[in-house]
């Protein structure tokens, strides 16, 4: 090996490994930035899920105030109770989307208006539990009781013929009547477009 040669390879050598640290460091970054856009991206989309579930209970609240704040100017007890019949079936009509409905629990946890799962009404389900252990009456009747809140869980999606889906819900109170009425909105989608983005921006 000629002296030429040596130089050569003395010089080519850190330029190249210099080269592949720049290109692991650049990868590296990539993929950093990559992830935090899409935990970003989901972010965001949840966000804006979460404001139009807050709007549409305000709507479904918004359509029954003046019997609620009718019932409030008096003591009759069968207007108070016709007043509370026809807030359940207004609630019970309200749909929206392919899923959307409202729901209403009084603070003990039994269910007064539940659309398409007539079953459930009626019923005390304040120790449900979703797959994961949520404890998803409860967690909507208390975030209701603090001004309104959000609850994530699992349910089963009616348009899906039953099967369960990831959820999140918002519920609001009816304090003089003790009730909580909120709706959800499933979430299943976003993980869909979560796994698009992430293989789109893999593969550049």
């Amino acid at each position: 090996m000629n002296i030429n040669y040596k130089l050569q390879l003395i010089t080519i050598i850190p330029v190249l490994i210099a080269l592949g640290c720049v290109l692991l460091i650049t990868n590296y970054q990539y993929q950093l930035l990559s992830e935090q856009a899409v935990a970003e991206y989901k972010r965001s989309v949840i966000n804006q899920r979460k404001v139009e579930l807050k709007n549409y209970v305000a709507i479904a609240m918004g359509a029954v105030e003046h019997l609620y704040q009718e019932d409030a100017l008096g003591d009759d007890k069968h207007k108070s109770e016709n007043a509370k019949r026809l807030v359940k079936a207004m609630l019970g009509r309200m749909k929206f989307g392919d899923d959307g409905y409202f729901y209403a629990y009084d603070y003990q946890g039994n269910n007064l208006v539940l659309p398409d799962q007539q079953w459930r009404i009626g019923k005390n389900w304040y120790d449900l539990q979703d797959a994961n252990g949520v404890y998803l009456i409860k967690g909507l009747i208390d975030a209701a009781r603090q001004g309104g809140g959000y609850v994530h869980y699992e349910f089963n999606q009616p348009s899906k013929g039953g099967l369960t889906g990831k959820k999140i819900s918002y519920a609001e109170a009816l304090p003089r009547w003790q009730w909580a009425v909120g709706t959800g909105v499933y979430i299943d989608d976003i993980d869909g477009q979560i796994e698009s983005l992430s293989q789109s921006l893999s593969s550049h």
